[in-house]
């Protein structure tokens, strides 16, 4: 539809979204923008926001599998 140009808005979102939301509300964004925009190139934004998405990933798979280490 045009309303975002450019897949800077999109790693932008996903930044922004980093600093206040949970690691789980993150990737749904993501996987949100995979679904539903066109992004020009996915593996670039991939690659620009990958760190912020994994973040808490262990944590959250210890924390539920009652693994402390």
């Amino acid at each position: 539809m045009g309303f975002l140009e450019g897949d800077g808005e999109f790693i932008d979102a996903i930044h922004e979204l980093s600093i206040l939301g949970s690691g789980h509300a993150v990737r749904k964004l993501y996987a949100h923008f995979l679904i539903c925009y066109s992004m020009s190139d996915p593996l670039h934004v991939w690659e620009q926001t990958w760190q912020t998405l994994v973040d808490g990933i262990v944590y959250e798979r210890r924390r539920a599998l009652n693994a402390p280490g």
